[in-house]
């Protein structure tokens, strides 16, 4: 296909990976605010998106068949600041969060949304997290940026 073609040519030198990777990879946006904005020393947890090609800075990729870590910790935590320190504890330092990505691994999951499902408690403790313990840094389109900061609940 001319995609596989296009992806040849970028592995033996004679392609663009620049304009291939815009092309198909909905975080190729958000590649040079990594570059640009994080420390060399982050780790970023990806949410939503499971390729980490030309990220260079150490990530944890979530595998899309299994329940998302942010889920996991919301159920199993006892608040937003424990998931905060949790996450810490594992390393992250910034998330990355590709809605677009997210959209399809839940549909390819058969959920409604990525980050289900969640009992009442758990859901608040998320939403508390998303909105108290993450600080925007670059967002580019269905992608967002994030730094793992304080919790301000």
């Amino acid at each position: 296909t001319p995609l596989e073609f296009a992806r040849l040519g970028c592995t033996l030198g004679r392609g663009n990976p620049d304009e291939l990777m815009a092309r198909w990879a909905s975080y190729w946006p958000a590649v040079r605010a990594v570059d640009e904005l994080l420390p060399a020393d982050a780790t970023v947890l990806l949410v939503g998106e499971s390729r980490a090609m030309y990220l260079d800075r150490d990530v944890i990729v979530e595998d899309p068949l299994v329940t998302p870590l942010l889920v996991a910790l919301a159920e199993a935590q006892p608040s937003a600041a424990a998931m905060a320190a949790e996450l810490r504890r594992r390393g992250v330092t910034h998330v990355l969060y590709n809605h677009q990505e997210a959209t399809r691994i839940a549909a390819l999951n058969g959920r409604d949304e990525y980050l289900a499902p969640l009992s009442p408690a758990g859901r608040a403790r998320l939403e508390a997290f998303l909105s108290g313990c993450l600080r925007p840094l670059a967002a580019a389109g269905p992608v967002e940026l994030l730094a793992l900061a304080g919790c301000e609940r």
